[in-house]
């Protein structure tokens, strides 16, 4: 609880501001995400849903960048924690992220071809 004497009403309870900031951040953290989820061409969570756990979706990186990574927005990783990857591949692809302003649905669908014709050039299963 806040040491101070933080009330919305003369007769509540003081508010615990860490409390209230963290919830607000929360409601403004979930707003933005569906902004986001159609910014980037999803109908919903539902089909964002369907498309983030594809190849196209996902990045190697190292473990400690992936942690400050977690759950930023596209382009902030991109900026940030890609560009300090030690893997040439991830400094281009966040390169071409901040390039086309983001990652969106179309993107993901594009990379997870790359990702699968890449596989069958490097790994041909003989007939």
């Amino acid at each position: 609880m806040s040491e101070n004497n933080d009330k919305l009403f003369e007769d509540e309870e003081p508010i615990d501001l860490d409390t209230l900031e963290s919830y607000l951040l929360s409601l403004a953290d979930n707003a933005e995400l569906e902004l986001d989820l159609r910014d980037c061409g999803f109908m919903d969570e539902e089909e964002f849903s369907a498309y983030e756990g594809r190849f196209g979706n996902l990045m190697v990186l190292e473990s400690e960048l992936n942690k400050t990574a977690s759950n930023k927005p596209p382009t902030v990783k991109a900026q940030e924690e890609y560009q300090d990857s030690q893997i040439r591949a991830i400094r281009l692809l966040g390169n071409r992220i901040v390039e086309n302003n983001g990652f969106k649905k179309d993107s993901i669908e594009n990379r997870t071809n790359e990702i699968v014709e890449t596989i069958k050039e490097e790994w041909a299963i003989p007939e």
